[in-house]
C-alpha cells in the first residue's frame, strides 16, 4: 500500500526584487497568471494530490495571508525576517 503525501510547502516569503516594480505592489507571489495569480494557480494544481498546503509569507504577509485563505491554504507561517529555510521547515513539522 503506497502511503499518500498529506502535507505541501510552497515558500512564498521573498521580496521579489527582481520582478519590481510589480513587486513593489503585490507580493510576487500573486503575480498574474492566466487570469489568477502564480500561486493561486500552484494552491490548486497541489489540491489535486495534497490536502494540506502550507504556505510562508514575509514581504507583504497580510496581503498574501488573505489571497491564499481565500484559495484554500491549510494554514499560512509568518516567516518575515528568519531568513533560514531549515528553520521554517522544523517549525512546520512540529504541527504536522
Amino acid at each position: 500500500m503506497s502511503r499518500r503525501i498529506q502535507h505541501a510547502l510552497i515558500m512564498a516569503a521573498g521580496r521579489g526584487k527582481r520582478m519590481g516594480p510589480l513587486t513593489d505592489v503585490v507580493p510576487k507571489p500573486m503575480a498574474p497568471l492566466r487570469g489568477t495569480t502564480l500561486i493561486a494557480h500552484e494552491i490548486a494544481n497541489l489540491r489535486r494530490q495534497v490536502p494540506h498546503i502550507h504556505i510562508t509569507v514575509g514581504w507583504k504577509k497580510a496581503m498574501l495571508a488573505e489571497h491564499v485563505i481565500h484559495e484554500g491554504a491549510s494554514s499560512v507561517l509568518n516567516t518575515e525576517g528568519q531568513s533560514n529555510s531549515w528553520w521554517i521547515f522544523h517549525t512546520l513539522m512540529k504541527y504536522v
